[in-house]
């Protein structure tokens, strides 16, 4: 009767641990959403070293699969269209001191699709090449 009781007890607290796991994730998500732009890029960290007319494109690099296919795809489009990118498959940032929220936005969006691109200090993850024109364009007035 007591290990029953015990073995009730501890999976009503692993849903209940996975839950408010859940309902934090989903605010986080609606935070995130509230701080897009219009072409979906959000606040991030940006890359130590990253120029402010360049494009990031973060994905393996020489690789089959399809995040890497996507981000090479991209930056055939970006080239084609102007768009100064490179391609990078790390990513660094200086944390001291920084925002607890930027450093959240910035590991979901590291963490997110493949391929992430950065510029200007925001981020998305598998934006579609319009989004990424879109968003350099206006980065540039």
């Amino acid at each position: 009767m007591v290990s029953k009781t015990l073995l009730i007890t501890s999976c009503a607290l692993a849903l209940g641990v996975h839950v408010w796991h859940s309902h934090q994730q989903a605010v986080f998500k609606r935070q995130l959403e509230a701080m897009a732009d219009t072409n979906g890029f959000v606040p991030v960290a940006a890359p130590i070293g990253e120029r402010a007319d360049t494009v990031v494109i973060l994905a393996p690099l020489n690789c089959p699969r399809a995040g890497a296919q996507r981000a090479a795809a991209l930056a055939k489009y970006l080239s084609e269209h102007g768009i100064p990118n490179v391609r990078s498959a790390q990513y660094s940032v200086a944390g001291a001191g920084a925002d607890a929220t930027l450093m959240q936005a910035t590991a979901a969006i590291a963490t997110g699709t493949l391929p992430v691109v950065l510029l200007n200090g925001r981020g998305e993850d598998n934006p579609a090449p319009w989004q990424v024109a879109a968003e350099y364009r206006s980065s540039q007035r």
